[in-house]
């Protein structure tokens, strides 16, 4: 009996999960209420409040788990530099993943709250995944801070508009469309 129990537990927390990103992919989240949240889930005011405090609460669970998701995925690509087949597979591994939590992502983008900021929080991954990729030795004549900030700033901007695009796009698609802005930019003498 146990289990039934933990099973309906589980699918009443993922319900409410699920309702409540809907609900910021279709309106902001400051407008967004509990009872949005009741009405969409279809369980009482009890049910949600056995759960979580409230809707802040709701939010911050959502994108602490998402956060954690995130750099776990992140961290091998730029922790095991070995062969390139491998560091392709594994941004294959991760495109996949930031396409399957799509709708989850692009509504954490939108809540922005003294606690809650996870595009920020996705900057901070992959400036800190950066630095730690640069060995020591490396760091010399090198502003890394610097170096750290644009490779967060092209990747998430390249993620912004791929999940905002309706084409689903590759891992090599997006390396050659990067490869060709470097190209235009860098061989331009334009700087």
């Amino acid at each position: 009996m146990e289990l039934k129990n933990d099973l309906r537990v589980i699918k009443t927390i993922n319900n409410i999960k699920s309702s409540f990103i809907q609900l910021l992919n279709e309106k902001d989240f400051n407008s967004i209420t509990v009872k949005d949240i009741l009405d969409r889930t279809l369980i009482n005011r009890s049910t949600f409040y056995k759960y979580y405090t409230d809707k802040y609460n709701l939010a911050e669970i959502i994108s602490q788990d998402f956060l954690d998701k995130f750099k776990s995925l992140v961290d091998p690509i730029f922790i095991n530099r070995t062969e390139l087949k491998d560091i392709l597979n594994l941004k294959d591994e991760l495109l996949e993943e930031l396409y399957a939590q799509k709708m989850t992502i692009l509504g954490l983008w939108k809540i922005r709250t003294e606690k809650i900021h996870v595009y920020d929080d996705m900057q901070e991954i992959i400036k800190y995944s950066y630095i730690n990729l640069i060995e020591d030795d490396n760091k010399k004549n090198r502003d890394i801070e610097y170096e750290s900030y644009i490779c967060a700033a092209i990747i998430l901007a390249t993620l912004k508009f791929i999940l905002e695009s309706n084409k689903v796009y590759t891992v090599q698609e997006v390396t050659q469309r990067l490869q060709n802005f470097h190209n235009t930019f860098f061989s331009n003498n334009s700087l």
